[in-house]
């Protein structure tokens, strides 16, 4: 498509083409804007973008190209480098009421959208079986509303991104984050949505690297992992950590070698963990854990695991107004009204870094 132009696609039909570099097809570059209405794009083929492939360079000066896509089906498009169905660079790009089923490549099998001046923003969409998912990578928002991820997980880097009323189901990752990966400095908000059945080596449900995650009303359940963290598994190494829980449950994580309660943390070196639940249900062997001597006694590094406990230094006032004590080098527990109130140290740090 010719630079600086508008784009229309509707009532169209793309299968079986083929391109040698991007988009096959359909290519975008530096166009204006795009839409794409009640198409389907079928079996195409190209090494970004097996499908479609929106790039813009114009980014001094700032020109925004943005693209639309509703009620379309992308099905066994395939890009051998990345974007099964789409490839999107420096694009604003809203998907609406569309599937996206069985496309692969090698790095975002379903769509991989990157660039300072890029946006993807979703809405009662489905992912299903594509092969290594969204990739999400130096993004300017991520925002999914209503949005099925069926054996599909997300991976956002360097990132912000927003997750409300989606699902997460039956997703698997060779090494971190069956459903979700956050990595290097991103920020995710999750509200509303249920995490469940998805299996990684690391972080069955969730897995994050030097990022913030932030869970409401939310529900991770019956996720696995191989090495550790069934539910939610984090690694510290260069900034901070940072979680918060509100009216969220874990139930019945789990993993086969290491910590297989919920949540496992690794902080090797120079930076803060901050963690913060709060009428947050904790259930694990069809039990309830609650505040008790007796609970209290139970926990052992196989539930709860936190590599080096000798660097906590202090704890946080909760909603009691009171400094509960760091107990047994690695775990907290206290109750906040009728539901239970978990904290792993509240603030643990380590020399250097700070949220």
């Amino acid at each position: 498509m010719f630079p600086n132009s508008s784009v229309q696609i509707l009532h169209s039909n793309f299968a079986s083409n083929k391109a040698n570099e991007s988009g096959g097809a359909v290519f975008l570059e530096q166009v204006l804007s795009a839409v794409f209405f009640n198409s389907s794009f079928s079996s195409n083929t190209a090494r970004r973008g097996g499908a479609l492939c929106s790039v813009n360079t114009n980014i001094r000066p700032v020109q925004t190209s943005t693209i639309s896509v509703e009620k379309c089906f992308f099905e066994r498009n395939k890009a051998n480098i990345s974007g099964g169905a789409a490839y999107l660079n420096n694009t604003e790009a809203t998907f609406e009421h569309s599937d996206l089923v069985h496309n692969i490549a090698p790095v975002g099998g379903a769509v991989l959208v990157e660039g300072i001046l890029a946006s993807l923003h979703l809405s009662s969409f489905k992912f299903m079986r594509n092969n290594e998912g969204v990739f999400v990578r130096s993004l300017q928002c991520l925002s999914a509303k209503n949005t099925i991820f069926l054996q599909n997980s997300l991976i956002i880097v360097n990132s912000e991104a927003e997750i409300e009323n989606c699902s997460f189901e039956l997703n698997a990752a060779f090494r971190e984050g069956g459903a979700i990966y956050l990595g290097e400095f991103s920020k995710l908000l999750v509200v509303n949505s249920t995490i469940r059945a998805n299996k990684a080596s690391k972080g069955g449900g969730i897995s994050l690297r030097d990022s913030k995650l932030f869970l409401q009303e939310s529900l991770i359940q019956d996720n696995s992992a191989e090495i550790g963290g069934g539910g939610l598994s984090a690694f510290g190494i260069n900034t901070g950590l940072s979680f918060r829980f509100y009216n969220s449950s874990f139930i019945e994580n789990r993993a086969v070698t290491g910590a297989v309660f919920a949540i496992r943390m690794d902080s090797s070196s120079g930076n803060t963990v901050d963690l913060y639940t709060l009428k947050t249900l904790i259930k694990y062997n069809n039990t309830v854990l609650n505040y008790t001597k007796e609970f209290r006694e139970k926990m052992t590094p196989q539930l709860f695991y936190v590599v080096r406990p000798d660097i906590v230094e202090q704890t946080n006032q909760f909603a009691s107004g009171k400094n509960i004590p760091f107990s047994a080098g690695h775990t907290v527990f206290t109750r906040f009204q009728v539901c239970t109130l978990f904290s792993l140290c509240s603030v643990f740090s380590v020399s250097s870094g700070m949220l």
